[in-house]
Order: structure tokens, then sequence, then C-alpha cells
């Protein structure tokens, strides 16, 4: 798996940890927090397909 997503997938967990235990003043920084770390990692789930698909196509074209 690629060291980003892996990275990435880590600080997600951490930042949901700290969603639930956050008070209430803490609550709207740790839910921005979590929403921008869970964005980045659509981000680069979105890029790993991408290249995963232009790598399929460049396979299918060697192979015809």
């Amino acid at each position: 798996m690629n060291e980003k997503i892996y990275t990435q997938i880590e600080t997600v967990g951490v930042l949901e940890k700290r969603v639930e235990k956050a008070g209430t003043f803490e609550l709207k920084s740790a839910a921005m927090a979590l929403a921008k770390a869970q964005r980045n990692l659509s981000v680069l789930l979105a890029q790993g397909l991408s290249d995963l698909s232009d790598q399929l196509k460049i396979l299918e074209l060697r192979t015809k």
C-alpha cells in the first residue's frame, strides 16, 4: 500500500479518537481536522485509483 495512504489512514484514526474524546469547546477544531484528513485521504485514494487505471490501460494496449 502506498505509504502516504497508509499514513493518512492512521491520521484519520487518531483524529476520530480525538473527536470522540473532545469536549464542547474542542469539538469544532477536532471535527475540522478530521474532515481535512478525510478529504486528503480521498484525494490520495483517487490519485492511486487513477494511476492504477492508467497502468491497466497501458497493459491492455501492450497485449493487443
